[in-house]
């Protein structure tokens, strides 16, 4: 995580990669994505997303760095669907 607040990204994904090949949760892989993201490797940062819904699909904010992900490839229908589906796990989080 430091390495990505320090805006060194390439440092980060390696060090996430690491995580992941140890510890395959579900964060690691988000982490990833997001770093990927900060770098514009869109496609990268997609497969990082998805897998991160395979393993924990009830987080809000996948869904929505994933929407951002798709608008970036210019998937708007698959960002709209992402977005809508943030709302709605963000909101069941704060109904709990």
């Amino acid at each position: 995580m430091v390495q990505f607040k320090l805006k060194n990204y390439a440092e980060a994904e390696k060090e996430f990669t690491r995580i992941i090949e140890i510890y395959p949760v579900w964060e690691g892989y988000f982490h990833r994505g997001k770093v990927r993201l900060a770098e514009k490797k869109f496609e990268e940062a997609l497969l990082d997303f998805n897998k991160t819904i395979e393993l924990e699909s009830r987080v809000a904010e996948v869904y929505f760095e994933r929407a951002i992900v798709k608008k970036k490839l210019k998937d708007k229908k698959g960002a709209k669907i992402d977005r809508a589906k943030g709302e709605e796990l963000k909101t069941a989080e704060t109904d709990k």
